[in-house]
């Protein structure tokens, strides 16, 4: 925009009343588009980023992509996935993010796939350089899906035709699909699962479900197991390996009358404990879905590192706490982030005595990415810091990790996906 100079002015008195009037006028309107704003559609000013909306996209383009799951394989190269036009797509980083290749179509028929926010396509590797996709693909009646599951051998060149790993056969809810798989190659999803409601409409929620599988001549066949009754029915689950090989997995759940508060179950392929431990007590009462599920991670000495949010009466905003006995104890909860600017969508990873939170923040304008550090094993946190910020809705931001290195994965509408080294 041209200043306008004391002399200049002094020399164009009318014009000063002109620019005054436009900027009052101008004042007012971004007055008003702010109020219509401020709740999570906020318009980019950005000439680049309104081309964007309005281009066509191609299915492999990842600027268009609503979500990105990214994970190292065992040589250390950072994979990144993606959905678009009924396929999935994935690129590979040989430079931990910081460029990448050409995008690669997973070979297989295509179908619907759900990829929303805590819903999204889910990335895995073991030892042998086999690679490993889980999906949710959506069916024809509202709300119902499939888990889905495909694999390579070869390093992504060809994958093996997709299966449905629910083995209920029944139209209903199977989604927000978790994937771990261990260096052996044993493989283990879990999901929420609503086939228990279709016998009793009474039931509340969904439950949790758990498939294993290994790779065999004949392929994968899995079996399904119930963990939990209860949960809550679209929040995303957390699941992490435990430092002595058992699964952890950490999830919403439904208490007494729809208070929304958080379990935690650790288990293996022969032992499910009776009841998981409550994570959290916030007081969460809500007859809906926050769409905001928890994050766990266990590191080397199995402390259980965890993050969640809450709007309760006893609890609002992101907490951080740790536990030595596997969630059935843990540490005064800490609050992280600014409430009054709706922190939210928080991720946690340890790495040894290291232990790193991120969560998105809203500022009226922008949503902005943060960052908070222990060192001492979660006793304590540095002061948060801006890392990254976006002028579109942006995508959950994740946290990853190689050896003693850790990482963001974040997706920005547009803009598209970014790695940031922490």
């Amino acid at each position: 925009m041209k200043k306008f100079t004391n002399k200049s002015m002094n020399k164009v008195p009318l014009l000063l009343v002109s620019v005054s009037i436009a900027v009052s006028v101008l004042v007012l309107m971004l007055a008003f588009n702010k109020v219509f704003a401020h709740n999570h559609t906020e318009k980019s000013n950005s000439e680049h980023n309104a081309q964007n909306r309005n281009k066509q996209c191609e299915p492999e383009d990842i600027t268009c992509a609503k979500t990105v799951t990214s994970a190292f394989d065992p040589q250390g190269k950072l994979w990144r996935i993606w959905s678009g036009g009924d396929h999935l797509f994935f690129s590979i980083s040989k430079d931990n993010g910081q460029h990448f290749g050409s995008p690669v179509k997973v070979n297989i028929k295509p179908e619907k796939i759900s990829a929303r926010n805590e819903n999204r396509p889910k990335l895995a590797f073991d030892d042998k350089n086999n690679v490993y996709i889980s999906w949710a693909k959506p069916l024809k009646k509202q709300y119902t899906s499939e888990i889905r599951f495909t694999y390579s051998t070869d390093g992504g060149k060809h994958f093996a035709p997709a299966q449905t790993v629910n083995n209920d056969s029944l139209e209903t809810g199977h989604s927000f699909n978790e994937m771990l798989v261990n260096g052996d190659g044993q493989v283990v999803l879990t999901w929420l699962d609503a086939r228990e409601s279709k016998n009793n409409p009474n039931y509340q929620g969904s439950a949790l479900y758990a498939a294993q599988g290994k790779l065999t001549e004949k392929g994968f066949s899995f079996d399904n197991r119930k963990l939990a009754d209860g949960t809550c029915v679209c929040c995303r689950i957390a699941m992490t390996h435990s430092a002595n090989n058992k699964i952890a997995a950490m999830w919403r759940h439904i208490y007494d009358d729809n208070i929304r508060d958080h379990a935690i179950l650790t288990f293996d392929q022969k032992n499910i404990p009776a009841q998981p431990f409550r994570a959290s007590f916030d007081q969460w009462h809500i007859n809906g879905c926050p769409h905001q599920g928890p994050g766990l991670s266990i590191n080397e000495q199995n402390r259980y590192h965890m993050v969640w949010f809450n709007n309760g009466e006893k609890g609002k905003g992101i907490f951080y706490a740790y536990s030595d006995d596997s969630g059935k104890n843990k540490s005064i909860p800490l609050k992280i982030g600014d409430t009054e600017k709706q922190a939210s969508y928080a991720h946690v990873i340890s790495n040894d005595n290291i232990v790193e939170v991120v969560w998105i923040q809203f500022n009226g304008k922008t949503y902005q990415l943060y960052h908070q550090r222990s060192r001492d094993n979660g006793k304590t946190f540095g002061h948060p810091s801006m890392i990254g910020e976006s002028a579109q809705d942006p995508d959950r931001p994740f946290l990853i990790k190689h050896e003693r290195q850790n990482f963001v994965s974040w997706h920005r509408p547009d803009l598209g996906h970014q790695v940031i080294s922490l």
